[in-house]
This record gives structure tokens, C-alpha cells and sequence, in this order.
């Protein structure tokens, strides 16, 4: 496990001078309340995503905004997209059983429908295996802190430290998994900010397949809460 930790220090941070002085436990619990506070309110993050089951791997990029309740998230290179404002939940591309609809100019794959965040969270989840909401990122206690791998350089910290099954149940809106291993990465820039959170889950859902999740934050315009609105044309879709 230690050996998991330490690799992705290194790429979180690109450091290598080993630290885990209670300082740093103290400094990075209060820099993540702190993280976790600011993004709830409203973030911007590119997201980088990927999932290996039974040693098939797909991968994606992404980007999200949050403005409290409301989200937008676009993947790079399709026209899948999620959008939640206001209670109306709207979605380009999705599944119908097992079928697949993209949203093309000659067949439009564009739905919206009243919703709840709880509801929009868990379809989102599914499709994109990303949750948008910062207030669904892992809670870390100085507790959790105590068997924490660190590595520092000045004032700029990151930290690995292993998350509970529910906190992964929680991120993936899922509560039928059975969690394997749940890992969490963080990097701090010299301002105290949280410049990077990476995820790593090994679960086994209920028809027995193991899913392996790696989904990276990357956290853009830091301190600023984006204004999300409404899809460009979302009077063109349709309305369930």
C-alpha cells in the first residue's frame, strides 16, 4: 500500500523528499476542509477518467463546472453532456437498455425533465462514473491523517491516504458495491489551495465485475464560482 502511496505522490507533486511530521497532518486536514468548502460553493476542474474492468480499459477527459446546485459536464471529443440548473436536468446522449444514442445532427439525442440533484447525481454517475458534486468528495479526519503518506517541498504538500467503503459508495452514488480499495490523492500549491485530487477505486459490482476507477481533478480559475446556465439551445430538447 505504501508503495501505491508514494507513486502517486510522485506524480501528483513530482517531489521527492519524504515528510510526515504532525505539522503536515495538521496543515493538509485544515487544507482540505478549507478545499472541499470553496468547491462545494463552485469550481472548475478538468478531469481526467479511467476505468479498467476485467482488464478492458476505456479512458476520457472531461470538464466540470459547479455553481452550487447547478453543473455542467462535457466530455472532450463527444457530444455527451450533462447539464443540471435550476431543477431541470438535461442530457445529451444516453442509454435506453443497452443501447446507445449519441446526439448527431441527423438523429438528436437531446432529452430534459424535472429532477432532483440527488436523481440528476445518480444518472450522471452512471453514465460518466464521475460525480460532479464536491459535496459528495471524501470526507478526510486528522484520524485518517495519522496513517497518511506526505510529501512536502516549502509550503507546497500532498498527501495519500486510504477512504472507507461508504465514502466510495457515496462518490459513485452506488450503494450495491462492494469497495475493494479506496485511495485519495492531494496536492496544495505555496497558497494553501488544492491544486489536484486524484481517486483510485477497486470495486465489484452486483453482477460480479471488478472495476478498477482513476479520476484525476485538475482545479482551473481557483476561488472563482462559474455561472452555470442552461444547455445553448436548450429549447431543442426534448421534454420527458
Amino acid at each position: 500500500m505504501k508503495r501505491i502511496f508514494c507513486l502517486f505522490l510522485c506524480v501528483l507533486l513530482l517531489l521527492s523528499l519524504p515528510a510526515c511530521a504532525a505539522s503536515d497532518a495538521e496543515t493538509v486536514h485544515r487544507q482540505y476542509k478549507n478545499a472541499i468548502d470553496l468547491y462545494t460553493a463552485g469550481y472548475t476542474a478538468s478531469i481526467d477518467f479511467s476505468l479498467t474492468v476485467n482488464n478492458q480499459s476505456a479512458s476520457g477527459k472531461f470538464l466540470v463546472m459547479t455553481e452550487g446546485d447547478n453543473c455542467a459536464v462535457t466530455r472532450e471529443g463527444s457530444t455527451d453532456a450533462r447539464y443540471f440548473v435550476k431543477g431541470i436536468a438535461y442530457r445529451k446522449g444516453y442509454f435506453l437498455g443497452e443501447t446507445y444514442f449519441g446526439d448527431t445532427e441527423e438523429e438528436p439525442a437531446k432529452i430534459k425533465e424535472s429532477s432532483t440533484k440527488e436523481v440528476f447525481t445518480r444518472e450522471c454517475t452512471r453514465f460518466f462514473c464521475i460525480n460532479p458534486f464536491a459535496s459528495s468528495l471524501p470526507t478526510v479526519t486528522e484520524e485518517m491523517l495519522e496513517d497518511a503518506e506526505f510529501t512536502s517541498e516549502g509550503s507546497r504538500i500532498a498527501f495519500a491516504v486510504e477512504i472507507g467503503a461508504d465514502a466510495v459508495k457515496t462518490y459513485l452514488a452506488d450503494d450495491t458495491l462492494t469497495v475493494n480499495e479506496g485511495l485519495l490523492m492531494a496536492s496544495f500549491d505555496q497558497l494553501g489551495d488544492m491544486v489536484s485530487l486524484s481517486l483510485r477505486f477497486n470495486v465489484t459490482t452486483s453482477n460480479g465485475l471488478q472495476n478498477i476507477f482513476s479520476i484525476t481533478y485538475s482545479f482551473l480559475n481557483r476561488g472563482a464560482v462559474p455561472a452555470i446556465l442552461p444547455p445553448e439551445n436548450a429549447a431543442d430538447y426534448t421534454e420527458m
